[in-house]
């Protein structure tokens, strides 16, 4: 046990203090005043390739919620998965606050994976 949480924070803290983003930059969600858990969150919806060893293929539309770090001092972000198959980012909302104590200074952000939630549906021929 003591090795994982030593791996994990060795790589947090190899992590850069500000990744680049792939998509453009997140706005204020419509719905983050719905709920306490989705306060303050920012959302939003990007292309991705829906083959990345072929993007000329196509792409599709991939949703992220972010939960900005609650302190000054940003130190990087952790990205949560929802398990699967089928299960929306929306799956773990309930739980942020949870991950926000677990690592302090951290953006949170959350995508739906391609096919559920407010991602787009992957068309099979």
């Amino acid at each position: 046990m003591f090795r994982c949480v030593v791996l994990a924070a060795a790589l947090f803290a190899a992590l850069p203090a500000r990744a680049e983003l792939a998509f453009e930059a997140p706005v204020a969600c419509a719905d983050a005043d719905s709920a306490p858990a989705l306060k303050g969150s920012l959302c939003v919806t990007t292309h991705v390739p829906l083959r990345h060893e072929s993007p000329a293929d196509g792409s599709l539309k991939l949703f992220v919620r972010w939960f900005p770090a609650e302190t000054v001092e940003r130190r990087g972000e952790v990205w949560l998965l929802a398990g699967g198959p089928g299960e929306s980012g929306a799956s773990l909302y309930p739980v942020v606050a949870t991950f926000r104590r677990a690592f302090p200074g951290y953006d949170l952000v959350i995508p739906d994976h391609r096919g559920v939630g407010r991602s787009e549906r992957v068309a099979c021929p």
